[in-house]
């Protein structure tokens, strides 16, 4: 080896030990080595004062120099709440992800497979605009469900699966209705049909059902629309639109009665 080519090994491996000494991070982690342990107690001090920036970093040195180490899912759960509470959802959830695959029978996987969802959840939009996260969201709780049935999480889960449901739910009325006034009332019913039979249980099946009723009636298709009305009344009776139901319900009766 070269007079030259020594030295530039050299700084290469000063560079890579400096580099090891700071796990490999571009943060703020610039204290001397320590312990598995002792990285640990120091990152969870960071988060358990909500200095998750901080966190993140210390984490992140732990999971790379400790990988064998016992707490080692732990400090990957920690990890992705970090990016989670600092609304960093898409790398939060990616860190979720690789505990589950990494560390499946970890006491955390439940939790982070609940997280995940979460996280989908977060970066779901408005009704109106494109749904993926939405989708997502409620395959991971959906998934929960099933794999984990006796966990305390349950309640909390099904209240999100809802929440993913409704916002479904909602999308395809407001295409419904958005057909319906531009009277395509077939196409409207399309989506009508698509709330009441996947989102029966929604705040928007009511108006859904409604609105069918109407699409008929506005088509002088008066034998459909009398049996969607009665729909209405049947399922959704405590809706506000039971009254107009009622009032079609006599109306095209009485016109029926006058036909004959």
């Amino acid at each position: 080896m070269t007079k030259s080519q020594w030295i530039r090994y050299s700084s290469l491996t000063a560079l890579l030990a400096g580099i090891m000494i700071s796990g490999c991070s571009t943060g703020s982690s610039t204290h001397p080595a320590l312990s598995c342990r002792q990285q640990y107690d120091l990152a969870r001090q960071k988060f358990e004062k909500k200095k998750y920036l901080q966190a993140v970093e210390e984490f992140k040195l732990l999971v790379f120099n400790c990988p064998g180490a016992p707490l080692i899912d732990t400090a990957q759960y920690y990890l992705a709440v970090c990016y989670f509470n600092q609304k960093d959802y898409p790398t939060a959830a990616g860190e979720f992800r690789k505990l589950m695959n990494s560390f499946p029978t970890s006491e955390f996987a439940d939790d982070a497979l609940f997280m995940l969802g979460l996280s989908d959840y977060k970066q779901s939009p408005k009704a109106e605009l494109d749904q993926t996260y939405t989708y997502q969201a409620l395959e991971h709780f959906q998934d929960f469900l099933d794999i984990y049935p006796s966990s305390a999480l349950w309640p909390e889960v099904q209240k999100y699966i809802q929440a993913c449901r409704d916002k479904l739910a909602e999308k395809a009325y407001r295409n419904g209705k958005t057909y319906f006034r531009l009277k395509y009332f077939e196409a409207s019913r399309i989506y009508l049909k698509d709330v009441l039979e996947k989102y029966p249980q929604s705040k928007w099946a009511p108006q859904a059902q409604f609105l069918l009723a109407e699409s008929y009636r506005l088509e002088s298709k008066k034998g459909e629309a009398l049996a969607e009305y009665q729909k209405v009344l049947a399922n959704y009776s405590n809706s506000k639109l039971s009254d107009k139901s009622r009032k079609w319900i006599d109306e095209l009766k009485g016109q029926q009665v006058k036909q004959n």
